[in-house]
């Protein structure tokens, strides 16, 4: 395949059939992730511009990167997340009607935790190792403030870019809670607790859960990343030299981050961080969400029938998919082929704009420029062409550092009536705004 080996284009397929358990599905799902990579890679090889964000510390600005650049491989598990989720959603519509409360339909207990944590992978893994710091040891596993400012300090090796605890409480509240929230809405329930913080209600038998969340957390660990975390480990007395960075170019940073985020996701890393720290065992400290649905008052929890868990993933692990066929990457292969030519081909009058896979405007080609305002929180903005024999996607910008400047062109649509159509760009003193401008998008 082009652009990444095939063993990625496998673990794209193990990933998305880990999610749903349906191999038509997680193949579909390969196809169009590796579609919208096509199309991701060329703009991302052009250098963007970066300005970095920072805090005022003792009357010192303090500027660090805030999101952090993915490399190819990374870039496409995110897109298997990105595609899944519409499955998702489409799926729980299907099985909840609008207007009444949520049921627990065709899907396990296990089910929505896989999802929920993918979600909270989803939001992490594009930002930094400080929000990968609260998705694991604030949301998934209940460790204090203070012991996850500790688990962050140990991480960032910089004593000038170390947080407080206000505002670790602060930035989960506004992205991680605030984007899981947004997601499951009524299924789940909050609790405030110490120094007025939300935290989800959580289920009395977490821990039988254990298993499943750590083969969760060592699927969604970003890939191409390895344990760096030396066999000996004393993080309060000794720096992690391959967890840190002296440099003054952010752009020689993004390796490093990688690393950091593989150390708190992956879950023997992180054990082993938090055994070094002196603290209790992650499984202690495990808080799994607890989903409430129609007809339960204490929501989920147990109890047999094929919506509420009666298989064995909780205890033991989820099952994964055998590997994908020959014929299978073939088909794979076939379908990139065949859309790719399709969109070149297309002539078309219609862009749709979708921000996180949701659908969030519509743009005839020739009509004067429009502004479309983004949340800061978006992940991945996609165009996608419409015409009368499909949706083929156009472009895709991923929202990863903040505050950038972004050109996209790519080869010129074939059309009886005009050569191109508008091309998008973000600017760096609008940062929340995408704007259109009458210039070709291809060439």
């Amino acid at each position: 395949m082009e652009y990444l080996p095939e063993e990625t284009g496998a673990k794209a397929f193990e990933l998305a059939y880990f999610i749903h358990r349906d191999r038509e599905l997680a193949l579909q799902i390969t196809k169009e992730a590796w579609a919208a990579l096509k199309v991701h890679l060329r703009p991302q090889q052009k250098r963007f511009y970066y300005r970095l964000r920072g805090r005022t510390i003792g009357g010192v600005v303090i500027k660090a990167r805030t999101k952090i650049s993915l490399e190819d491989a990374q870039k496409l598990q995110s897109l298997v997340y990105v595609r899944s989720e519409r499955f998702e959603k489409e799926q729980e519509v299907k099985l909840t009607p609008r207007d009444s409360p949520p049921q627990k339909i065709g899907l396990s207990d296990e089910d929505w935790l896989v999802r929920f944590v993918k979600h909270l992978a989803a939001i992490i893994v594009t930002r930094s190792s400080f929000y990968a710091t609260l998705g694991i040891a604030r949301v998934i596993f209940n460790y204090t403030t203070e012991e996850a400012t500790k688990i962050y300090d140990a991480i960032i090796q910089d004593s000038n870019r170390m947080k407080d605890a206000p505002y670790f409480r602060k930035r989960k509240s506004e992205v991680l809670m605030k984007g899981l929230k947004e997601r499951f809405g009524e299924l789940l329930q909050t609790q405030v607790v110490a120094h007025g913080e939300e935290r989800f209600k959580c289920r009395s038998d977490s821990a039988r859960f254990a298993t499943l969340i750590n083969q969760c957390l060592d699927l969604f660990t970003p890939w191409n990343t390895h344990c760096v975390l030396p066999p000996t480990l004393d993080p309060l007395n000794e720096p992690i030299d391959d967890l840190s960075f002296a440099g003054d170019d952010p752009e020689q940073e993004h390796p490093i981050e990688a690393r950091r985020m593989h150390t708190l996701i992956h879950p023997s890393c992180f054990k082993h961080l938090t055994t070094a720290l002196e603290l209790v065992s992650p499984n202690e400290r495990l808080e799994v969400p607890r989903f409430f649905f129609q007809g339960s008052e204490t929501g989920s929890q147990s109890g047999g029938g094929p919506q509420s868990g009666n298989n064995p993933d909780s205890d033991s692990g989820r099952r994964t998919a055998s590997p994908l066929t020959n014929e299978e990457l073939a088909e794979v292969e076939t379908a990139l082929e065949t859309q790719n030519r399709r969109r070149r081909r297309a002539n078309a009058e219609v862009m749709a704009v979708l921000v996180d896979g949701i659908e969030r405007e519509t743009i005839k080609l020739n009509q004067k420029p429009v502004r479309l305002r983004v949340d800061e929180d978006a992940r991945l903005i996609e165009f996608r062409l419409r015409t009368s024999t499909g949706s083929y996607c156009l472009g895709l910008c991923s929202w990863t550092t903040g505050s950038y400047q972004a050109q996209y062109r790519r080869e010129t649509i074939t059309s009886a009536r005009r050569e191109g159509a508008s091309f998008w760009s973000i600017s760096p003193r609008f940062r929340t705004r995408i704007a259109t401008s009458q210039v070709p998008i291809w060439k």
